[in-house]
Order: structure tokens, then C-alpha cells, then sequence
């Protein structure tokens, strides 16, 4: 490339810059601000919804590079709230410009709907650790306590747009089996501990037996407990100590 065409190039890459930096016009609607790790169809089904622009110009946080001011808008709609993010803002040990700029948005007292399809610790309901989980949960459970809404996507206009929002309930745990269904495992282990429930209990399992003087350990409890699987003892007579 010839020195005056990198130079053109050069030109032209900081003016399309300026461009995108250079802020439209305002129409005087209320902003929203969709805040988002990563771009993805949702949130451009958000910024681009229809019955949301009749009231409110709607911007995107990462277009700006996350710099701009909570103080601008009067709501803030988050996707893409992950493990790491949940823990941050709950701790309020916030190091990332996306949870950074939801802090700040907490804290000005901005209204906060989170897109509850991309809440990433829902996906790890059926493998993660009873414990674990719930104390993750409690931490999402937390931040709903400061003012997050969870909303589904489909809902989230309507929730932003109602002056009443109803909060729906944060799901736990999936839906476990009922008890009457499915098959039961015999352990005939001396100490039963979670490692041996997860190598053993399958999804169709409803309940684990175990001999009499069979020692189950808390965790293990935690996961049959977590997962509605019951636990019998064997009541052999020829049982040896």
C-alpha cells in the first residue's frame, strides 16, 4: 500500500469512528440502556422493540463501550449475566466495565431488569453441587432483594413499560421426579459419599438404598435431598458390622 492510500485509510477509519461516537440527535423520550458482556439476537430484539421505542430511545452500552453515564437513563436492561457477574455485584467487588456499570446503575437507584433465559447459573440447576448452588442462588436471591427484576425476554417490555411489575420467582432447583417413578439403587458401600450417589443415581433413580449401618455423608444428603431421591436403609439380618 501506497503512503498517501495508508494515510486515506487511516483518515477514513478515525472519521467512521467519529462517527459512531458522535451521539444522534435526541427525539426527548427516556433512554433505556441495554447492558450486555456480548452481543446477541435478544439483546437486539430489545433495542430494536417497538412498543420500547414508542416511549423510550434505547442504546446499547457495549456499542459505547460501556462509557457512558447510568445517570442518563431512567432504566437499565441486562443479558448475559453470568456466574461471575452474579458474584461480583452481590459482593459489590465489581471488576469488570459490565458489572461496573450495573454497580453504578444499583447504586443511582436505576431501575434493573435482568433477562432471565441468560442468567447462566440456571444452567448448571441438574449438575452443580446441592451446597454450591445454593449458596450461588442466595446471592441471585440477594441482588432481587436490592431491586432486580428477573424477568423472561418475552416479558421484559411489558415489565418495563407496567408501572406495577410483578417479580416472578426465582427458579431453584429443576423439577425433580415424583418418588413414585422411576428405579431404586442398592449401595452397599460402608460410607456413602456424594461422589457415590453421582456415579450411581441416574435420572430415572427414585431412591437409593443402603445397609443398616451404612454411614451417608451431608453432602450426599444435600444431593438426594436437592433431587427428591429417597433414601432407604436395608434391613438384612445377616448384616456384618
Amino acid at each position: 500500500m501506497e503512503f498517501t492510500e495508508l494515510v486515506d485509510e487511516i483518515v477514513a477509519r478515525v472519521m467512521a469512528r467519529m462517527a459512531e461516537q458522535t451521539p444522534a440527535a435526541s427525539s426527548g423520550k427516556p433512554k433505556l440502556l441495554v447492558l450486555t458482556p456480548d452481543h446477541g439476537t435478544l439483546c437486539h430484539e430489545t433495542l430494536e422493540h417497538k412498543a420500547l421505542l414508542e416511549y423510550y430511545d434505547t442504546e446499547c452500552a457495549l456499542l459505547q463501550e460501556y462509557r457512558c453515564s447510568v445517570d442518563d437513563y431512567e432504566a437499565v436492561l441486562v443479558y448475559g449475566l453470568d456466574v461471575p457477574s452474579i458474584c461480583q455485584l452481590a459482593d459489590g467487588d465489581c471488576r469488570t466495565p459490565f458489572t461496573q456499570l450495573a454497580q453504578k446503575a444499583m447504586l443511582a437507584g436505576k431501575r434493573l431488569f435482568v433477562a432471565q433465559e441468560t442468567v447462566e447459573l440456571y444452567q448448571f440447576t441438574a449438575t452443580a453441587p446441592a451446597a454450591y448452588y445454593a449458596m450461588l442462588l442466595q446471592k441471585l436471591n440477594f441482588l432481587q432483594q436490592c431491586g432486580v427484576t428477573l424477568c423472561p425476554h418475552g416479558q421484559l417490555a411489558a415489565a418495563v413499560l407496567s408501572e406495577e411489575v410483578t417479580t416472578p420467582e426465582t427458579p431453584a432447583a429443576p423439577c425433580p421426579p415424583s418418588p413414585a417413578a422411576g428405579r431404586e439403587v442398592l449401595l452397599e458401600k460402608r460410607v456413602i459419599t456424594e461422589r457415590d450417589l453421582r456415579d450411581a443415581a441416574g435420572r430415572d433413580v427414585c431412591a437409593v438404598r443402603v445397609t443398616k449401618r451404612a454411614i451417608v455423608t451431608e453432602l450426599a444428603k444435600e444431593y438426594l435431598q436437592a433431587r427428591n431421591i429417597a433414601l432407604l436403609r436395608e434391613e438384612s439380618a445377616g448384616e456384618q458390622s
